[in-house]
């Protein structure tokens, strides 16, 4: 009888100890699913193959006119997965693959992609890695193409001679509309040759050199300016002019009259740099959108601003917030607000305003019916957004 318990209680000490591993191996299986969720993994070529075809197909099947693929981990064989994708394509006409891992090796692709695809009149492959091999491969392939409207190529760490294929691009390219070559530095030598390859009868409508290391070479960039006598938008931010800069794009800006929308945030410009496009400003006849923030704009720059739109027959939208504005400059933009009916959007927020201002500019806004967004800060130094349903940067 007692060997029969000893016997008993050693299966018993034995099955405890399974059912306890079995308990801890379910514990750690569960913990590491919950981590690996946790965990962000680069997508496979296989798992991005299936995720955007199947995004692709959907675009086709809806008649969609653009397709957007940005952030979506596509590489060169998940590239070749989507040419062949779109060559059912009847209605995309804008083509978005901005930061994936595109590289030289699908420059080919391209050129089956415009052949197939006679719809597409667009295409952003920013921040991708191609090198300049990749870029005149690139622009060899879009050189003949007439159907070529817009091309962004943002962040690309664009060489010299990667400049001298844009700028053949450029030369031939006389379907262009759209072209943005920001977050690129540009030297003087790529400016001017850049300028020089622009045809008398272009149709570029938009140009983007934000952040494009154009401080000091204002008189290179009018050279480019003054050859685009159908520029709408202009985004010349993040750059750091001087005097002598603004000038230059001031200059420059005389001959065009139909100019919609202008970028000169983070430039540093202070009050003088206003004084001085304040004449234009006041003729500008089509501008909706003007960017200024982040710059070193005190009060008599934002007055003389203030007064130059006083007859603005289109100004949409004033971002000067993060300047150096104080309360005298507020009555200045309650007059703007009161007197220019196409003006709903204004940004003042991040300046030296007090509150008591403040406050003055939030009841004489909220009683303004048209406006979507005033941004101030209030007594407490919170952001006010009245009837906030737009972004503007």
């Amino acid at each position: 009888m007692i060997l029969c318990r000893g016997v008993w209680k050693r299966f018993f000490i034995f099955l405890s100890l399974i059912c306890l591993c079995h308990i801890a191996f379910a514990q750690d299986k569960k913990l590491a699913s919950t981590e690996a969720k946790k965990v962000p993994v680069l997508v496979k070529s296989g798992a991005c193959i299936n995720k955007v075809v199947n995004t692709v197909n959907h675009a086709i099947s809806t008649d969609a006119t653009e397709l957007r693929l940005a952030y979506s981990g596509i590489d060169d064989a998940c590239f070749d997965s989507i040419v062949f994708a779109l060559r059912k394509n009847k209605s995309i006409m804008r083509l978005y693959l901005s930061h994936n891992a595109l590289d030289d090796s699908s420059a080919p692709l391209f050129a089956l992609l415009l052949n197939v695809n006679n719809t597409i009149q667009g295409i952003d492959i920013s921040n991708n890695r191609f090198t300049q091999s990749g870029i005149t491969s690139l622009a060899d392939t879009m050189i003949d193409n007439d159907r070529l409207h817009f091309l962004y190529l943002r962040d690309m760490q664009l060489t010299e001679k990667s400049i001298i294929s844009i700028a053949r691009l450029l030369k031939h390219g006389k379907a262009l509309h759209h072209l943005d070559l920001s977050m690129n530095r540009l030297s003087n030598d790529s400016i001017q040759r850049l300028a020089e390859s622009i045809p008398s009868d272009n149709q570029i409508e938009t140009l983007g050199l934000f952040q494009t290391g154009l401080k000091g070479k204002g008189v290179s960039l009018k050279l480019i300016l003054e050859k685009l006598p159908n520029l709408q938008w202009l985004d010349l931010g993040g750059n750091g002019f001087t005097h002598k800069d603004m000038q230059a794009i001031t200059d420059s800006l005389q001959h065009h009259k139909h100019i919609r929308g202008l970028n000169l945030s983070f430039n540093d410009l202070d009050d003088e740099d206003i004084i001085l496009i304040s004449p234009w400003l006041s003729q500008a006849k089509e501008l909706l959108r003007l960017t200024l923030h982040h710059n070193e704009i005190g009060d008599p720059g934002a007055q003389v601003l203030a007064s130059s739109l006083l007859n603005s027959p289109s100004i949409h939208s004033i971002a000067l917030n993060n300047n150096k504005l104080t309360s005298v400059s507020v009555p200045s933009y309650i007059s703007l607000l009161m007197k220019v009916p196409t003006l709903v959007n204004l940004f003042v927020f991040d300046n030296l305003i007090d509150p008591d201002s403040h406050t003055k500019l939030a009841s004489t806004t909220k009683s303004i019916d048209r406006l979507t967004v005033v941004a101030h800060k209030d007594i407490d130094n919170q952001l006010v957004v009245i009837e906030k349903n737009e972004t503007f940067t």
